[in-house]
């Protein structure tokens, strides 16, 4: 049976929250794109240096993706470094512009699973479902809402209909998550997260009690007038300082650097970005560095639906 982790229904929450499950821009893996883009294509190489030039080397895979003119993303292929189909995905959204299948199929064309949302008249997602290859149901996940549109319960279900697991949130007046609860089938508690918001609605502290109430770790984090996270601490069931992760942005949003460091506040690995960008602003080289060394050089190729 298909195991269903816990982080990818808590993404359906934190979108259903923020009103991102509708597509109506364009967007890549959270990415918001300029321009009616058509379809993207992602290379990435390997990098290497050359008379202090940045050489793109073996080529690792690459990510094919078509989107319709409203913006939804319709198709994702993925390919290998000798540009061999791996895998393809199908989306397909009802007249509201929300995501109600996707649909996988592997490099025979043959489907290999298949996930099918419903929504309620706000357009808020009730329940998912994904079923494998014979058309089998293997889990279902089902939320309930508050007055509020904050989803306030998330059930998950086995494939004979079983209860595997439930999660329960609770929220402020300004639609901020306070605290997000697991319980397991028995209906006895497995976990329990509690969050700090500052007043722009920015995630400042979250916690994350065992059953016992004992701490199993805590995170801090600090942002800047853009919203972005400049940094995140990491703290041990002690509440001493474990680790610290500081990033940089340029005035568009792209990640420029994330430098990962020790309790002791030595750094323990650098990443460095830089971007070329095309006439609609969207990048269309990124290349990595990692401690200084170049590591990786992604390539894209951007194709934009004709503006009247």
């Amino acid at each position: 049976m298909k195991k269903i982790f816990l982080p990818i229904f808590l993404l359906v929450f934190l979108a259903a929250c923020s009103g991102e499950i509708t597509t109506t821009t364009t967007t890549i893996g959270g990415e918001k794109l300029n321009g009616k883009v058509k379809t993207l294509k992602e290379t990435m190489h390997e990098a290497f240096k050359v008379s202090e030039r940045i050489k793109k080397g073996k080529r690792f895979d690459a990510f094919i993706s078509r989107f319709d003119e409203k913006g939804n993303q319709v198709e994702t292929s993925r390919y290998d470094a000798d540009a061999r189909i791996i895998w393809k995905n199908i989306y397909r959204y009802n007249d509201n512009g929300n995501l109600i299948e996707e649909i996988r199929y592997d490099a025979d064309e043959h489907l290999t699973e298949k996930n099918i949302r419903e929504y309620d008249d706000k357009g808020n997602v009730i329940e998912m479902s994904w079923y494998n290859s014979e058309g089998n149901l293997e889990n279902k996940f089902v939320q309930k809402y508050d007055n509020n549109d904050n989803p306030i319960e998330g059930s998950s279900y086995d494939s004979d209909g079983s209860l595997s697991w439930k999660i329960i949130c609770k929220y402020d007046e300004n639609k901020n998550m306070l605290e997000l609860n697991r319980y397991v089938a028995d209906g006895s508690l497995d976990e329990k997260n509690v969050y700090k918001c500052d007043e722009l609605g920015n995630q400042i502290e979250s916690n994350v009690f065992a059953a016992n109430g004992s701490l199993i770790n805590k995170w801090s984090r600090k942002y800047d007038a853009n919203k972005n996270c400049i940094e995140m601490n990491w703290h041990n069931p002690l509440e001493n300082l474990a680790g610290t992760i500081t990033y940089k942005y340029d005035k568009n949003r792209n990640e420029l650097e994330k430098c990962e460091y020790d309790a002791s506040s030595n750094i323990q690995i650098k990443h460095t970005f830089r971007y070329e960008f095309d006439e609609k602003n969207n990048w269309k080289i990124k290349i990595k560095y990692v401690n200084d060394i170049p590591e990786s050089v992604t390539i894209r190729t951007i194709q934009y639906y004709a503006t009247q």
